[in-house]
């Protein structure tokens, strides 16, 4: 039996060569960014001028409040520049336009007096040469790297991206993940269980945690316990994806036939059994196919709070793992209470946070065991308490793994 941290080491013991595909710029957001992303041109890739105003021809940082400038002409954003002919003359300016030739200074409309024939600037403005005025290639110079993979892309990425005019993004290509809930004992939401039935719940579950983390399951389905369906539903899932994720049927009962059922399929055990408490069934394994593809699978125990345990714990940061992103995603909080745990296994604890005097405080949820999922509405996702102290007193800093991205 592994500590929980040697299970997740092995979880994250991947080396995933996952193929490079162009993905619409649209469509890329929380895709993780394969190639780097070069500039194209200098950006700006004019002198930019940065307010509206006039341009000047200057040399020195004293103007004569009483000249009046004549306007040459108006220089709009998206025109080429004007050439100033006459340094006794100025230049109407927009922002974001050329610098028009032979000026070197924009003195905005504020610090102006409109005159019948031109612009005389207040007596008590105090201005720099090159004032308002953002120089070529200043914010990045063409060829210069702006992108590095692999890299979980933002909207801000995208932005950058398109002004270099790229149209579609080199991505990694997501996994296939399959979903297969287990348990002659379930029934689908829409039916009306009998006294000894349930609704199967774990399946939505999964997939919407994974939905929150930016993971698409393909394949969802259940299957009663009975030998050749589950072997059957588990052959066709690892035929059609990459990684299998099955709930219910891994722990020691008469029914739970799934680790034999893998092992004759080829499957290859990692682990099972981890020291924590809710999710303690926990087998993992894979299949490496004769033409090199590795096909992982999960079985996580059917209680629904193992299952999200346990898909927090360890799927989501493999995932991570697996399309080159940073697979870590737990942080410590501050505990705001008293919190007793049973010492021989590392415990999940649900937990709400708020934000108090600029520290995370976490409050623990009581629940009523691993099969109580209606704890969970108010919480934010859970503390690690790990082997050792019975007793985390108020103030104790503890690793504390959110339900969704915190960021």
């Amino acid at each position: 039996m592994l500590e929980t941290q040697e299970a997740l080491k092995a979880v994250l013991d991947i080396s995933p060569t996952r193929e490079v595909v162009y993905t619409s710029i649209h469509c890329s957001v929380n895709k993780t960014l394969a190639l780097p992303i070069m500039a194209d041109r200098d950006y700006p890739p004019h002198d930019r001028v940065c307010m509206d105003g006039i341009a000047l021809e200057v040399s020195e940082e004293k103007l004569s409040a009483a000249h009046t400038y004549k306007i040459q002409g108006i220089q709009a954003a998206g025109a080429p520049p004007l050439e100033l002919l006459n340094t006794s003359e100025a230049i109407e300016v927009m922002t974001g336009a050329s610098l028009p030739s032979h000026t070197n200074t924009v003195i905005p409309y504020e610090s102006l007096n409109a005159r019948d024939d031109g612009f005389s600037i207040k007596s008590d403005t105090e201005y720099k040469l090159g004032a308002n005025i953002q120089l070529k290639g200043s914010d990045y110079k063409s060829g210069q790297l702006l992108l590095s993979p692999p890299l979980l892309l933002k909207p801000s990425h995208l932005v950058i991206a398109a002004n270099c005019g790229i149209e579609k993004l080199p991505t990694y290509s997501p996994p296939r993940i399959a979903v297969l809930a287990t348990g002659s004992e379930l029934v689908g939401p829409h039916q009306t269980p009998l006294n000894y039935q349930i609704r199967h719940t774990n399946d939505l579950m999964v997939k919407e945690i994974l939905k929150e983390w930016n993971f698409e399951i393909s394949i969802v389905n259940v299957v009663e316990d009975a030998v050749e369906t589950l072997s059957a539903a588990i052959q066709n899932q690892l035929n059609n994806s990459d990684v299998l994720i099955i709930s219910g049927g891994v722990s020691k009962g008469k029914f739970d036939f799934i680790p034999g059922l893998l092992e004759n399929l080829g499957v290859e055990k990692i682990f099972h059994l981890v020291k924590q408490k809710p999710g303690k069934p926990l087998w993992y394994g894979k299949k490496v196919l004769p033409e090199g593809v590795t096909k992982y699978v999960f079985g996580l125990p059917g209680n629904p709070l193992a299952v999200q345990v346990n898909t927090i714990k360890y799927i989501i940061p493999f995932l991570k793992q697996f399309v080159h992103q940073n697979p870590t995603i737990s942080f410590d909080v501050v505990l705001g209470e008293n919190l007793s745990v049973n010492a021989k296994l590392t415990q999940y604890i649900p937990a709400s946070i708020l934000l108090k005097e600029g520290k995370i405080i976490a409050l623990p949820q009581t629940t009523k065991g691993s099969g109580d999922f209606f704890s969970l509405k108010n919480t934010h996702g859970m503390l690690e308490c790990s082997l050792g102290p019975k007793v985390f007193p108020p103030g104790t800093l503890l690793p504390f793994y959110p339900w969704k991205p915190f960021l």
